[in-house]
């Protein structure tokens, strides 16, 4: 009997490949969630026209990085990089466009504390606040 006729070994190897594929799963989230950080930046265009690019330092939190950029119109596209999974975050001056680029999905919220009603945000995903719809002012992760 070969290998490629062997149920045994054929057994086998699908079950390597699905204690690989578990592994690297869980790996993915479970390093988000003991880091204490969504790996990848989290972009947002805020809403209200700043007087200075002094929202992206606002916005920055111990251990983050921020960065600021004007943009058309006078509206700063904001990068944090590597955010806490944990407690809720500020979005400066409120956002009109969020991405995600974190491994982690996240909650948006209209309000800066993280209660009530949210948009769910998929990693990996933008969304844009629908025309006349209040902005974006803070966000969780889902963990």
């Amino acid at each position: 009997m070969t290998a490629a006729t062997d149920p045994g070994a054929r057994r086998r190897r699908l079950r390597g490949a699905a204690v690989a594929v578990l592994a690297l799963a869980l790996t993915t989230t479970a390093c988000s969630s003991l880091g204490r950080t969504a790996v990848g930046p989290v972009m947002y265009e805020s809403a209200a026209k700043p007087a200075t690019h002094a929202e992206a330092d606002a916005h920055a939190e111990e251990g983050q990085q921020a960065e600021a950029a004007e943009e058309g119109g006078g509206h700063l596209a904001i990068a944090v990089t590597s955010p806490s999974v944990k407690g809720c975050h500020r979005l400066a001056g409120g956002a009109n466009l969020v991405q995600n680029g974190t491994l982690i999905d996240m909650r948006l919220y209209e309000n800066d504390d993280c209660k009530g009603a949210f948009t769910y945000l998929g990693t990996s995903l933008e969304d844009r606040v629908a025309p006349d719809a209040r902005p974006w002012r803070s966000y969780s992760f889902v963990h």
